[in-house]
């Protein structure tokens, strides 16, 4: 599981790993004490997790398996655990806060043809080309 945690964190700027990772994060001091060893894998690679509530519930025991771990909460927006009776685990979800890139400024410039008369147009337009219009000499 560290190089999991290992690539992800070396690879990636905003890291978020989410899955059944069979580690007891309700009680981490019960047999068999993984919960400790994925404490500690949290806290090397700096990441935390965003479930707090038990993803697995029996008649006997009430265990957090599903975990979603991040190393930038500003990222989340909301997430949290909801039972939906198809399994004996519950389903975990996280909404993401997203931005969209700023978009670069452009000036556009436009004329108004609001008061646009053709014929002067014309007409300035002959008057330029016999200005401009070269003279020969023979």
């Amino acid at each position: 599981m560290s190089a999991i945690f290992d690539a992800a964190t070396t690879i990636l700027n905003d890291v978020i790993l989410l899955g059944d990772f069979n580690c007891d994060r309700m009680e981490p001091n019960k047999p068999p004490m993984d919960g400790w060893d994925l404490s500690d894998l949290l806290d090397i690679y700096n990441l935390k997790n965003l479930i707090t509530s038990p993803t697995r519930i029996t008649k006997t025991r009430k265990t957090l398996l599903d975990l979603i771990l991040t190393n930038n909460k500003k990222r989340i927006l909301s997430s949290g655990v909801v039972d939906v009776q198809i399994s004996d685990h519950s389903l975990v979800f996280t909404i993401l806060r997203l931005s969209a890139p700023r978009l670069q400024l452009r000036k556009i410039y436009a004329r108004s043809y609001k008061n646009f008369n053709s014929d002067i147009f014309l007409e300035m337009s002959l008057m330029m080309w016999m200005i401009n219009r070269p003279i020969l000499i023979y």
